[in-house]
């Protein structure tokens, strides 16, 4: 199957800030979803009883409920969370820009410290996408050419992705 999409810029400076192929992120999680797997969990199980047998659907256990075990969250949060396991356990790679990475590992942890004051979330998260497209540019400015995973032409052409998945 052959699918066409626009990648977001936030997927794009994931991607790069985390030195990872989109599709590569993209063919890991195609691959690793499964009704099968999650039904049969024990979390599943334990809570379909009351959801799955008032209708004709395969439905995820209310998020009002307290539970142990896995908890549905927002699909932002799930889609990050997703990347940032992916990232953790399938890329070695050595960052580009090893300078300017760490720089920017510093200036984030120091924001982070100051967010945690932050009773705003929209402040925070504007903060935290101007910070992170801030450390996007500075990475982009500072490989080479010919890099491997962060293609420098493609930024400058439409960001589509037509893959084979």
């Amino acid at each position: 199957m052959i699918i066409n999409i626009d990648i977001e810029k936030e997927f794009e400076i994931a991607c790069d800030l985390l030195y990872i192929r989109p599709e590569e992120v993209i063919r890991s999680f195609v691959e690793n979803v499964s009704l099968a797997n999650f039904c049969s969990s024990d979390h599943y199980l334990a809570e379909k009883n009351s959801e799955l047998k008032k209708t004709d659907s395969i439905n995820i256990p209310s998020p009002k409920r307290k539970s142990k075990g896995i908890r549905p969250e927002t699909l932002t949060q799930l889609a990050t969370t997703f990347i940032l396991k992916f990232n953790a356990t399938h890329n070695n790679r050595i960052l580009p820009a090893k300078k300017t990475q760490q720089e920017y590992f510093l200036m984030f942890n120091a924001l982070l410290d100051q967010l945690t004051g932050e009773p705003n979330f929209e402040a925070r998260y504007y903060r935290l996408i101007i910070f992170f497209t801030q450390w996007h540019q500075a990475v982009l400015s500072n490989i080479s050419e010919h890099d491997a995973i962060i293609k420098l032409k493609s930024k400058k052409e439409p960001q589509e992705l037509n893959r084979q998945l």
